[in-house]
């Protein structure tokens, strides 16, 4: 019987220990929602029980810290091949707000062999909203603006659309999945191994030695 509702269960525990305590624990657990088909396995579970299970994993939320620490865990064992990585910038941000994340490029693609960095800011409503994506390698993708490298939504699917159990490390392979997309995988590229600061600071000394220039010509 169901301890808490006397109800007949299959099997031969004779209890129900599907319990609030239970679901916490597995809910908690993980990046995202537990299987709600793995509840409706429990054997021993009375109908009364499942429902309020299924009621408690809709409600209950990781905390945004567990899920950050989660994610850091990750990404300190390694995520798959190796060709996606990421980080965090400063240890004792208790926030947990700067990462950085790496990205190798896809074979068969201009981007092959690259080694591309990326700026990734975690506010404090994340995981609810997306966070701010920036490349710090220059790179010509359609979903990155050209002049700041950062990643703009609209055009970039997975932050447009945005769901609370995507995670960074599926951003950066997302990413990767696009350079190699037919409309990426052979775009013109900057050279490699520079950067949009580098790019920017160029660009503003070329401005400043033509305002100079200028100014000796008008004295001459």
């Amino acid at each position: 019987m169901c301890a808490t509702h006397g109800v007949r269960v299959p099997g031969d525990v004779g209890i129900c220990y599907l319990t609030l305590y239970d679901t916490r624990v597995v809910a908690e657990s993980s990046t995202s929602r537990p299987d709600k088909e793995k509840i409706d396995d429990y054997p021993w579970a009375c109908g009364h029980c499942i429902d309020l299970a299924l009621d408690i994993v809709d409600i209950i939320e990781v905390p945004r810290n567990f899920r950050l620490l989660e994610e850091l865990e990750r990404g300190e064992k390694g995520i798959g091949d190796g060709t996606v990585s990421y980080g965090m910038d400063d240890g004792d941000d208790i926030y947990m707000r700067s990462w950085t994340g790496t990205i190798i490029g896809p074979h068969n693609s201009v981007h092959e062999g690259r080694i591309y960095q990326l700026k990734l800011f975690c506010d404090k409503d994340y995981p609810e909203k997306p966070p701010s994506v920036r490349f710090h390698s220059r790179i010509n993708m359609t979903s990155v603006n050209h002049e700041t490298g950062v990643v703009e939504p609209k055009k970039f699917g997975m932050l447009a659309n945005w769901q609370r159990e995507y995670t960074m490390e599926d951003i950066l392979t997302q990413l990767k999945k696009e350079m190699a997309a037919p409309h990426n995988r052979k775009l013109v590229q900057p050279p490699e191994a520079t950067d949009w600061l580098t790019a920017v600071g160029k660009d503003s000394f070329k401005l400043l030695a033509s305002v100079i220039s200028g100014n000796r010509k008008q004295m001459n």
